[in-house]
Order: C-alpha cells, then structure tokens, then sequence
C-alpha cells in the first residue's frame, strides 16, 4: 500500500509526464507543418518573380546591345556601300560586297535574337502577372495557417499554465529533500522519477524483480522510499 508520501510522488509522476506530453504534442502540432508550407510556397513564389524580373532586366540589357551592334554595322553598312559605288576594280568589289553580306547577316541574327527575347519577355510578363494574381491567395493562406496555429498553442499554453499551477501545490505538500531527490532522479530517467510496482514488474523499466529484490521492497518501512534494483526509480507499493 503507497504510503501518504509515495501517494503524492506517483501524483507528481503522472502530472509531469502530463506536462512532458503536453509540451511535446505542442512542439509537434501539425499546424506548424501547415504554417512551414504555406510560407514555404509564399517564398518561392517571391523567388520566382525575383529572377523572372532579374531575367527580364537582362533581356532588356541585351536587347539594347544588341540595337547599338546593329546601329554600329548599319552605319559600316553604308559607309562600304558608298564606298562600293566609287570601286571599279572587280575584285574589290567583290570582297566589299562579301563584307556588307556578312554585316547583313549579321543584323539578321540580332534582328531574330531581339524577337525571341521579346517574345522571351512577354511569357515573363504573363508569368508575372499570374504570379500576382495569385498572391493574394498565398497571403490569405499564411494567415490562416498562422491564424490555425496560434489557436492551438494557445490551448495548449493554458493547458499548460494549468497544470503547473497545480503542479504548484503539489510541490509545496512534500518536503523539499524528497523534492530534490525526485527532480534529480526525473532529470537522470528521462523524465520518469516514479514508477509503480505491478505484481513483480516495475512499470518505469518493464522489468521484473527477482523473489529476494520483491521481497525486500515488501518488507520496506512504509515510510520509506524504496528504488527499482534495476532502474533505481522510487517505487509505488
């Protein structure tokens, strides 16, 4: 039969690995998964109109090298092509006539490469604009997820506060030496201080007494703490 003193341990027990529940079920809400997502969505959806921005400012960038390239060889263009008019020599004719071709096709290049990067920039823009379209919705959801979230820690907080409050008065019913010695124990046990004895079984490491350890704990004082042979946790008998 506990004693008054044990009767209050066990109590204790069961309120801490209350409280140890209660705060690992916080820390595990899966509404802290939900939160982690929607704002994990929100952020690559900002990186992703980050570099579609970055890429547009350099397709801007490329598009204006490539017009002063383009200027530049008109400009060549008809400076040869002027000077093609005042040749009479075949052969250098020729090779003026080549140089204009290759700056034609030259300017053909860059004429299609400021197409595709302006079409590149109009799918950019779409994108964009789907992508603002959209962002209030992902606004909305990391509000409500963290909305969510506050409502159960909040439950679980006043669980919590409530439990050590009572965990208060527990405290204060037993003296302080019997305290220390538990709360060392608790803190070497992972948690669990007291355990119940269950026929020959002690209920903290699931293992079984021997006849003369049974023994022994039976014929114990009854004021007096007795600790698992094989676990050293104080038992309830």
């Amino acid at each position: 039969m506990a004693t008054a003193v044990a009767a209050q341990l066990i109590e204790l027990q069961d309120l801490d690995t209350r409280l140890d529940r209660l705060a690992l079920a916080r820390r595990n809400a899966p509404e802290h998964g939900h939160l982690d997502a929607a704002r994990s969505d929100a952020q690559q959806a900002a990186q992703r109109r980050a570099e579609r921005q970055a890429r547009f400012g350099t397709i801007d960038e490329q598009i204006a090298a490539n017009e002063k390239e383009s200027e530049q060889l008109g400009v060549t263009r008809d400076r040869l092509q002027a000077q093609l008019r005042t040749v009479f020599a075949t052969r250098e004719a020729e090779a003026l006539m080549h140089e204009i071709d290759t700056i034609n096709a030259r300017r053909g290049e860059l004429d299609d490469a400021e197409l595709a990067a302006l079409e590149e920039q109009e799918q950019l823009m779409s994108e964009l604009d789907a992508d603002e379209s959209t962002e209030p919705q992902r606004v909305e959801a990391v509000g409500a997820a963290k909305a969510a979230l506050d409502e159960v820690l909040a439950d679980f907080d006043s669980q919590i506060a409530a439990a050590q409050e009572d965990r208060k008065s527990r405290v204060a019913a037993v003296s302080a030496a019997t305290v220390a010695r538990y709360e060392r124990l608790r803190s070497k046990l992972g948690g669990v201080a007291v355990a119940r004895l269950n026929g020959r079984q002690c209920t903290g490491c699931h293992l079984d007494l021997s006849p003369g350890e049974l023994d022994l704990v039976r014929h114990a004082a009854s004021d007096e703490l007795v600790e698992c042979p094989q676990c050293s946790r104080l038992l309830v008998r």
